[in-house]
C-alpha cells in the first residue's frame, strides 16, 4: 500500500543514497553538492512551499514539492528511487 505524507529530513537522508540514476546525474549536472545535501535542502529551505514523500511498505520510494522563486508561482521538484517505477501509475 502506498502512503503520501510530509516528506522528513530523514526521509531525504535515506532516498539520497538510492536515487535512480537519472537523479543523480541532474543533481550533479546542475550542482556540485552532495545527493544528501541537496535533498535535505529541498525539503527543508525556506523557500520550499511544501514537500511530499511516497512510501510504500515503510520505505520512501519518491520525494516530490515546489519550491518559491521570486520570478515565478514555483518550481516542482521530484526525486525518485529506482523502485517507483513499479509504482509509477499509482504515484501520477
Amino acid at each position: 500500500m502506498m502512503v503520501y505524507r510530509e516528506a522528513t529530513l530523514e526521509d531525504a537522508v535515506s532516498l539520497s543514497k538510492r536515487l535512480r540514476k537519472q537523479d543523480e546525474v541532474e543533481v550533479s549536472l546542475c550542482t556540485h553538492e552532495s545527493l544528501e545535501s541537496v535533498l535535505v535542502r529541498s525539503v527543508r529551505s525556506p523557500s520550499s512551499v511544501e514537500s511530499w514523500a511516497a512510501e510504500v511498505d515503510g520505505e520512501v520510494i519518491a520525494i516530490w514539492g515546489v519550491h518559491r522563486n521570486l520570478l515565478v508561482v514555483g518550481i516542482p521538484w521530484l526525486m525518485c528511487s529506482p523502485e517507483v517505477t513499479r509504482y509509477a501509475k499509482r504515484l501520477v
